[in-house]
């Protein structure tokens, strides 16, 4: 039983929208990369400690090391650019395809992990 999964909800809503090319989210709405960025940098310790989260929103170590996954490579691509560009930017480049991957990777895993807890409604 985790301790917050409307945190992992939002988390895979967050991973789900870093896995669409088009940062569009499921309904087709446009979001800002600074939603995610911010959930998985700013708000959460996933970025310092994923494995302290296990409990609360993760599940296990594989999960904190997908994640951790997704935000590393993040960090690289604003390592190599910077971080004051606009969306489209970072979409387009090349090593964004790779955090589309991995970010594709973790939500699938998560949500199959926990298949019950979603809420499937429009």
């Amino acid at each position: 039983m985790l301790k917050y999964p409307t945190m992992r909800a939002e988390l895979v809503d967050y991973l789900e929208l870093l896995g669409s090319p088009e940062l569009r989210d499921g309904r087709g709405r446009s979001i800002q990369l600074d939603e995610p960025i911010h959930f998985l940098f700013d708000d959460t310790p996933l970025a310092q400690n994923a494995e302290c989260t296990i409990g609360w929103y993760l599940v296990d170590a594989d999960e904190a090391r997908l994640v951790r996954d997704v935000i590393s490579e993040i960090d690289r691509v604003f390592v190599a650019h910077g971080t004051e560009h606009p969306d489209a930017y970072f979409l387009a480049l090349p090593a964004w395809d790779r955090v589309v991957s991995l970010a594709r990777t973790a939500a699938a895993t998560l949500k199959a992990r926990d298949p019950g807890s979603w809420n499937t409604a429009p």
